[in-house]
């Protein structure tokens, strides 16, 4: 199975396509082929951003041919305005899904515990990275993007969105 992966925003627009490969034991294993980012400029007018970003969706949905779509759910936004444009690009991106024919499912990248208070002995040095409890699956989709760790988690088949 083949996944793209995408992480939606107005100015980078982070993608990761990757493969799930079993082996002969049927222990299943992702293989990253491809991930970056959709650089759209924020001095464009959103209509030129969301065509660009659409454009450059759909060049790799041609490219990579992913068998299903998986796109971040919105899940906390600092205002209205930010959720709006947000969703566009999230319509942009389901768009150029099912023009491709291709099934789109959401996901929620997993909750990052909260880091503790640093003591004073502490504020020299720098804080400890934060790893992010990841729930059992029968099968992680994960990659990195612009906008840091992504991943989907889903039964044997993406469910439709």
């Amino acid at each position: 199975m083949r996944v793209l992966g995408i992480d939606c925003g107005t100015e980078y627009t982070g993608y990761g396509v990757v493969d799930l490969v079993s082996d002969a034991r049927n222990n299943d294993r992702l293989v990253c082929i491809v991930c970056g980012a959709i650089k759209a400029s924020p001095r464009d007018p959103m209509p030129t951003r969301l065509s660009h970003i659409s454009i450059g969706l759909s060049e790799l949905i041609a490219r990579h041919r992913p068998d299903c779509v998986a796109i971040e759910e919105v899940f906390y936004a600092t205002n209205v305005k930010s959720a709006l444009k947000l969703g566009q690009v999230r319509g942009v991106a389901m768009l150029a899904a099912a023009t491709a024919g291709l099934e789109v499912a959401g996901y929620s990248s997993p909750p990052t515990p909260p880091m503790p208070s640093p003591s004073p002995s502490a504020i020299s040095t720098p804080p400890p990275r934060a790893n992010a409890k990841v729930p059992p699956a029968d099968h992680r989709l994960a990659f990195h993007s612009n906008s840091g760790f992504i991943a989907a988690y889903a039964p044997t088949k993406l469910p439709p969105y």
